[in-house]
């Protein structure tokens, strides 16, 4: 019955996308997430098809490329493989997600079992879960490691089972678990560890060390391989040199004062439905009568403090003691253990409950609490479902490159301040091209030190960027040596590409267009407000006159962690879904 619940629960909150998941997109393409988390959830799983590597992408940020996978968000392509192989993207991500949602409500029914909750409670458990406003914001953004939360959680539920039946098929479950937490998102097996110390604290006596030891030390040689292969390479994460704590860790934190039951808003992010929040309330009563429920509440304790980030000092004082601990910025997905702990704890509280009801009702009370989880989030005025992108692909244009992939494509921007949206990543998708640029480029955090180098050390590079910050002037000029070096390396093709452009740039776009016709002539490619051009066609010129061009007044320029403002041309791929609804994380 809980696979079922979850299912059903699952396809409700991803209603929108089964009517045409090849023309819906899980994730608001508004949210410089969602498209390069698509494009790595894709990039993975054909890489993997084909027999390649994964730690490092070479496909983006040309001459350098990047680590998103040991970032720590590419494992999910492993899962996500399956369906790509049958269905392809985008419209594999639908039953993917739908799968993803399901084991989480698996797991939170899991969890509320080994606790001591009887089946029909165990149900309440499984649809907050499932309904989680955090995970489903967290989907909103394509940050699908971040929305599989069940690995933890059913390491958790099987650590609980050992702890009162040890025996080696439950430390193996338990390790296994444990590990597949670790290679999907390595925080959430952190997270897991802590809760484990709390399990411990709370059962204090009588604890079974070779079954605990068993279980922990089987997980650690099952992740042992990929955790030496992070920490090996832990220098080449984007972002790992950050100072700690993070200016990151403080926007990313919950709110001092607790918020569980508020409404939509900035702080969605952090709620449950109410009837599972009032429901621990009353499942506090058990503190005194099982060591279990004593467990659950210092989890729930632990994880609020954690959530707190900087402000509540102890995130500050755990995550510090260690480099790779460090970079994590994000204190409020602590909430993900909070939130389960207290949806465990109010499957006990109607357990009691359900006692005082004839056994033939029981399930029937069950199904209703079920009911009560999405109703109560519609009467707080949370939906939940998260962000939706109508898409229109493949792009114009794009694809006549795609029968001869591999070169290397310029689209600008170049220029981080300019930079502002993910789409290249996912019409890199259609012309097979490799791209000059990368994801996010504006995040200085995350653009590899290294490609600011090559970028500026390149005269040719170096003055698209100049003429990106309004200081060309009169003339467009470069070394002729630098651009037959950029030739020789294979850069093939330059790209512009209105749409990437704020619309307050338009005079931009056609000193683009000039400078383009002047030194290759006419494109090899047209679209309604799409040039693209081969550099092969070259005229041996290095000097270009233009008409001079400056930064428009009152434009913020983007960086170091927030893009450039301002509105763009309508994309031909990507809109809102009508009626635009939805989660989205801050």
């Amino acid at each position: 019955m809980p696979v079922l619940i979850s299912f059903l629960l699952a396809l409700y909150c991803l209603r929108p996308v089964w009517w045409r998941p090849d023309a819906v997109l899980i994730g608001g393409w508004a949210h410089p997430d969602t498209l390069s988390n698509h494009w790595l959830l894709a990039w993975v799983a054909e890489r993997l098809s084909r027999g390649q590597g994964i730690l490092h992408n070479d496909d983006y940020y040309w001459p350098v490329g990047d680590a998103p996978v040991l970032a720590g968000n590419g494992g999910e392509g492993v899962a996500y493989l399956p369906f790509h192989l049958m269905l392809g993207w985008p419209t594999a991500v639908a039953p993917y997600a739908v799968m993803i949602l399901t084991l989480n409500g698996v797991a939170g029914a899991a969890l509320a079992r080994s606790v001591g909750a009887s089946a029909p409670a165990s149900w309440l458990a499984a649809a907050a879960t499932v309904c989680f406003p955090y995970t489903l914001q967290e989907l909103s953004a394509g940050r699908f490691s971040q929305v599989s939360i069940c690995w933890g959680m059913f390491a958790l539920a099987a650590f609980f089972r050992l702890l009162e039946e040890p025996s080696r098929r439950q430390a193996a479950l338990c390790g296994v678990m444990l590990a597949l937490a670790g290679f999907f998102y390595w925080y959430y097996a952190f997270f897991a560890c802590l809760a484990i110390g709390v399990i411990l604290l709370g059962r204090w006596r009588d604890i079974p060390w070779r079954a605990v030891a068993g279980a922990l030390g089987f997980s650690a040689i099952l992740i042992a391989p990929w955790l030496v292969l992070f920490l090996a390479n832990f220098t080449a994460i984007p972002g790992a040199a950050e100072a700690f704590p993070s200016p990151h860790a403080a926007m990313k934190s919950a709110p001092l004062t607790p918020r569980l039951l508020v409404g939509p808003g900035p702080d969605a992010h952090h709620t449950m439905s109410a009837v599972p929040w009032l429901l621990g309330l009353a499942g506090l009563v058990f503190v005194r009568r099982r060591w279990q429920a004593r467990a659950l509440v210092g989890i729930a304790a632990l994880f609020a403090v954690l959530s707190l980030g900087p402000a509540g000092g102890l995130y500050t004082a755990l995550y510090g003691l260690a480099e790779p601990l460090q970079r994590f910025w994000w204190p409020l997905r602590h909430v993900v253990l909070l939130n389960a702990a207290w949806a465990a704890l109010a499957a006990l509280a109607l357990t009691a409950l359900l006692a005082r009801v004839p056994a033939r009702w029981r399930p029937v009370v069950g199904l209703l609490a079920v009911l009560a989880v999405p109703v109560g989030l519609a009467a707080q005025g949370i939906e939940a479902n998260p962000k939706y992108t109508a898409i229109s692909l493949p792009p114009p244009a794009y694809p006549a490159l795609a029968d001869d992939p591999g070169h290397v494509l310029i689209e600008p921007p170049l220029l981080p301040a300019l930079a502002s949206t993910q789409q290249t990543l996912i019409y890199q998708r259609y012309h097979r091209q490799r791209l000059l640029g990368g994801h996010a480029l504006w995040v200085e955090r995350l653009r590899p030190p290294a490609w600011d180098d090559a970028a500026a050390a390149n005269s040719f590079l170096a003055a698209l960027q100049q003429l990106e910050r309004g200081e060309a002037g009169e003339q467009f000029t470069f070394s002729a040596d630098d651009l037959q070096v950029l030739l020789d390396a294979d850069v093939r093709y330059l790209s512009i590409n209105r749409e990437l452009f704020p619309l307050n740039f338009k005079t931009l776009v056609r000193r683009y267009r000039d400078i383009a016709d002047a030194l290759f002539g006419a494109p090899v490619q047209r679209a309604a407000g799409l040039w693209i051009w081969d550099l092969r066609q070259w005229s041996g010129e290095s000097t270009v006159a233009i008409a001079p061009w400056s930064w428009p007044a009152g434009v913020r320029p983007g960086g170091p962690e927030i893009a450039i403002s301002g509105r763009r041309p309508a994309s031909v791929s990507f809109g809102e879904v009508e009626p635009a609804s939805g989660l989205m994380p801050p």
